[in-house]
């Protein structure tokens, strides 16, 4: 079935298999760091990249989508010139911007952070540019359709590295600290910045067939950004909510027991992402030359595979979620409820499948905003309310009540204003039922 999908969507299958094989390898890294470092060590690094994360997405200001999304249409509308000019514009403004969030994070940082947390977040925060920097080229190459190559960064060069760098330090020094292991992290992603640059450059300088139009340029840049950079922002801070709350509370353990079941839950999503952001060129495409027909059959097809081959994953980490969380070291085990939790909310993130694509790749920026925002301001309040008593298993339910209402609004919306069925409930679509 995933090899049928292949002959439609360039580059997925061979995406698949690198994210498949990337991320056993960092749920692999990250057993054996989590073993390393224990619980309260390892909650203070997840604690430092999480904080990474949040800036990235903030000052990537949605450059990824925007780029993405415009590859894609330049192509289709046989106007490759402008992407240059769009390019240019988003290196400079985004590592301008992450490197100035960075100095200003370091300095909230030294005033505000429990000094527990604080070396290793001040160690990592340069890393956010250089990470910033990958995610511009990441977007050129996934909508030139080489999906597979824009992930070599996270799922090859980082994994790898952090083996390997791990295993040298324990077998040199007998042990790891944090500060040390947010050093090899931003070193990996130092090293994946400047191989995924390099393929990019490559593959984008036979597209670039004229010079770029700057007054065009800023037109179509200007249409599009804002709601990308809204949408991009209020998602970062969506997906790190519960373990920046956890730290603002000083709960280096319970940080460490979210990040794990967050990693155990990740192969449920894999087949899902790498379908939807195959998919995303062909919706900004389809939109572009107002023929949006062809979609329903690739959506739906995507998305019931994703969510079928969700299922067993999900019911097998339910099952052995003891020996599983036994792997990562002691303490850990009490990420048992967490983890169902969190089981449960990627189910059904994944049932309701492509609705946020298709809103934004066909320019329903609207909906999409305040459906991501109502999800965010949810969590933030159950965050803070359940995680006090709870811990862990609080920041899980905030996260998990966010993803069933961002969701299900974005579908509805989807059905509305596209006509199109984006989740696995087998109905006929809009477009379907005009058709009859």
């Amino acid at each position: 079935m995933i090899r049928r999908i292949g002959k439609r969507l360039k580059g997925a299958p061979l995406a698949l298999l690198i994210r498949l094989a990337g991320r056993g390898l960092t749920l692999v890294m990250v057993v054996v760091l989590a073993r390393e470092l224990g619980i309260e060590e390892f909650g203070i690094y997840s604690y430092a990249t999480t904080w990474v994360a949040v800036l990235l997405g903030i000052s990537g200001l949605g450059y990824g989508s925007v780029l993405l999304r415009s590859t894609a249409i330049f192509r289709s509308i046989e106007r490759p010139d402008l992407l240059a000019e769009i390019v240019a514009r988003a290196q400079k403004t985004v590592v301008t911007l992450a490197l100035v969030l960075s100095v200003l994070a370091a300095i909230g940082a030294a005033v505000f952070v429990d000094p527990v947390f604080l070396a290793t977040l001040l160690l990592v925060l340069p890393v956010v540019a250089v990470r910033a920097f990958s995610l511009i080229w990441s977007g050129v190459l996934q909508g030139l359709g080489h999906i597979e190559e824009s992930f070599l960064p996270t799922f090859v060069v980082y994994p790898v590295l952090m083996l390997l760098g791990v295993g040298l330090l324990v077998g040199v020094n007998g042990s790891i600290t944090s500060e040390e292991a947010v050093l090899l992290y931003s070193a990996s992603f130092l090293l994946g910045a400047v191989i995924v640059w390099r393929i990019a450059r490559a593959r984008l300088k036979p597209v670039l067939a004229k010079d770029p139009s700057r007054r065009e340029a800023e037109e179509w840049h200007a249409s599009g950004l804002a709601p990308f950079t809204a949408i991009t922002l209020l998602a970062s801070i969506q997906g790190g909510v519960g373990i920046l709350l956890l730290g603002i509370f000083g709960l280096p353990d319970a940080i460490g027991e979210l990040q794990v079941a967050i990693k155990l839950i990740e192969p449920m999503v894999m087949i899902y992402v790498v379908v939807n952001l195959a998919l995303a060129p062909r919706v900004a495409a389809r939109f572009a030359q107002g023929d949006l027909l062809e979609l329903q059959p690739d959506i739906s097809r995507n998305v019931r595979v994703s969510f079928i081959a969700a299922i067993p994953i999900g019911a097998a980490i339910i099952l052995a979620r003891e020996p599983l969380l036994g792997l990562f070291g002691s303490g850990f085990e009490a990420a048992a409820t967490p983890l169902v939790i969190l089981v449960g909310a990627a189910l059904f993130g994944v049932m309701t499948g492509a609705a946020s694509p298709s809103l934004m790749m066909s320019k329903h920026w609207t909906p999409a905003l305040v459906a991501t925002g109502a999800g965010l301001l949810l969590n933030l309040v159950l965050c803070a309310l359940l995680i006090p008593p709870l811990g862990a298993t609080g920041a899980a339910i905030g996260f998990a009540v966010s993803i069933l209402v961002s969701n299900s609004v974005m579908s509805v919306m989807a059905w509305k204003l596209l006509g199109l069925n984006t989740t696995a409930i087998p109905i006929r679509s809009a477009v379907a039922v005009g058709e009859s």
